[in-house]
């Protein structure tokens, strides 16, 4: 199976946090291998002090932006 660690801030961080789950994993008594880590998401925000019509942006820019109402 795979493994997602989410909260993590710098890719260092999330990194190590991973290796512990795989390590609490080993202490348990499963077959646990770290391999394969990757950075899948990041994300960002920001304010700016007006509406965004998120349709419009989907509509624009469909092929950048995951939109789920």
């Amino acid at each position: 199976g795979k493994m997602a660690v989410t909260g993590a801030k710098p890719g260092d961080s999330s990194r190590l946090a991973s290796r512990k789950y795989a390590c609490i994993d080993q202490k348990l008594g499963f077959d646990t291998k770290f391999l394969e880590f990757t950075t899948r998401r990041i994300v960002g925000g920001h304010g700016v002090k007006f509406p965004i019509r998120s349709e419009g942006l989907v509509y624009n820019h469909g092929h950048f932006i995951i939109y789920g109402p």
